[in-house]
């Protein structure tokens, strides 16, 4: 896509993501939009106070299956690394009622929020007829448990003013467009393996996500 002359900025433009971060006790979210399944690494950044996710390249979001013909930098410096599936959705917080980046492991997801879907609720994401997910967050470190609080979630359509909020935000494919091979690796070698500065748009990941 082409732009104009008058809005050329001559610069890479770093978006900043907003991601919902879950707390002890409650968290509420409104899942809005699609979600983008993929298989992700989760690498220790270079200074070793963060855990970052970088998605497997070789993985094909769309057809929900590997490519063996793509190159998977990864793979390549971190042989001993295994990627794991994981999905990410546009999420409407209600603490503070802006739309944020949901991450969600592929158990917690197929285990508990999909069955409970299928099961009650329907299209949890419809805008007149989805659910507000309540999920309770316990324990510290590897005793971390999540459950979803069946009796809490509510049905919530989406007012008009959320509506205009969420078609104008961009969908989830576009705030995470999937890299380059080179760009993937450079990052690689800058915030994993060299640099313990860790980059602006991960900053503010959440790295304790519901498995």
């Amino acid at each position: 896509m082409s732009i104009k002359f008058n809005d050329v900025n001559g610069e890479n433009k770093k978006v900043k993501v907003d991601y919902f971060k879950f707390e002890d006790g409650d968290n509420a979210f409104r899942i809005v939009g699609d979600i983008e399944p993929m298989y992700v690494y989760w690498l220790e950044s270079a200074d070793g106070n963060k855990t970052i996710p970088v998605e497997c390249l070789a993985f094909d979001r769309e057809k929900e299956i590997f490519n063996n013909r793509q190159k998977d930098p990864v793979e390549e410096l971190f042989p001993d690394k295994k990627c794991s599936w994981s999905y990410r959705a546009l999420c409407i917080d209600p603490k503070d009622g802006k739309v944020k980046v949901l991450s969600l492991k592929k158990k917690f997801f197929t285990e508990q929020l999909l069955p409970l879907a299928h099961k009650h609720f329907g299209d949890i994401t419809s805008p007149d007829d989805g659910y507000t997910i309540v999920v309770n967050k316990t324990g510290k470190g590897f005793n971390t448990a999540y459950m979803v609080d069946q009796l809490s979630c509510k049905p919530q359509p989406l007012t008009d003013e959320q509506k205009e909020m969420v078609d104008a935000h961009k969908p989830i494919a576009e705030v995470f467009p999937i890299s380059t091979y080179e760009d993937q690796k450079a990052f690689l070698l800058k915030f994993i393996v060299g640099s313990p500065d860790e980059p602006d748009d991960v900053e503010d990941l959440e790295d304790d996500i519901p498995m």
